[in-house]
């Protein structure tokens, strides 16, 4: 049976969906990553091995790639992860 799990990235880091047992896990990264508000990203990550090929091409083949600006945002958002993550885990 497959199973996917779609969450936001901080759950997914509390919980870890792919330890137990998800074959495919759907991260926003919209809200955590991109948390600027300025883009609008989402990320597969999964552990089957043949899943993830035939995803891979469909994102190869789709041109379901982000832009080289969209990725400098989202490396700049990651800078301020942690602190984001905490705070949000504090809310809770």
């Amino acid at each position: 049976m497959r199973a996917c799990n779609k969450r936001w990235l901080f759950h997914s880091q509390q919980k870890r969906p792919l330890e137990l047992g998800a074959d495919i896990v759907m991260h926003s990264g919209t809200k955590y990553i991109g948390g600027h508000s300025d883009i609008i990203m989402g990320f597969l990550s999964g552990n089957d091995d043949k899943i993830m090929p035939k995803l891979r091409h469909m994102q190869n083949t789709r041109g379901a790639h982000p832009s080289s600006f969209d990725c400098y945002l989202a490396i700049r958002s990651l800078w301020t992860l942690e602190v984001c993550s905490s705070e949000a885990f504090l809310s809770f």
